[in-house]
């Protein structure tokens, strides 16, 4: 009896592979939030860098989703739950990525395209709308991570 409770406990304490990554993802919003400030400032100069920053940070995030799989430590066609973990991810992912690409694309205006002040509107929605995606992963993470550990 000991020691299936010190097993459970090993087990409890080992914390998920993505914890970085969720974390690297909600800490993003510092940088979100600087980019919003900028924006509704009309601040173009830090508007550019912001973006540039953030275009950056999604990239890597886009880039660090791959072992966001690979950690489900199990295939989507296992079982029930496998399968709407698999496909929650790839919902978020999606999300995520064209996010991304709205990103880099408010990145690409700002820098290289002629600036017009409705577009400081745009990357306002752009910074909101990165709060959203951040923020609705941590408890979607904790519910496909950490669920099947603490069952």
């Amino acid at each position: 009896m000991e020691l299936q409770r010190v097993a459970q406990v090993d087990v409890l304490m080992i914390a998920p592979a993505p914890v970085k990554r969720v974390t690297f993802l909600a800490l993003s919003n510092i940088a979100n939030y600087w980019l919003s400030r900028k924006v509704r400032a009309l601040d173009k100069r830090g508007t550019q860098i912001g973006l540039l920053v953030m275009s950056t940070i999604a990239a890597i995030a886009i880039v660090l989703r791959v072992f966001d799989f690979r950690d489900l430590n199990s295939h989507w066609d296992t079982n029930a739950y496998a399968s709407a973990a698999w496909i929650s991810v790839a919902f978020h992912s999606s999300l995520l990525f064209l996010e991304g690409i709205e990103t880099w694309v408010f990145t690409a205006l700002f820098w290289f395209g002629p600036v017009e002040g409705k577009h400081f509107s745009d990357a306002d929605d752009n910074c909101v709308y990165w709060y959203f995606m951040t923020l609705v992963w941590v408890p979607m993470y904790a519910l496909i991570y950490w669920t099947p550990r603490l069952m």
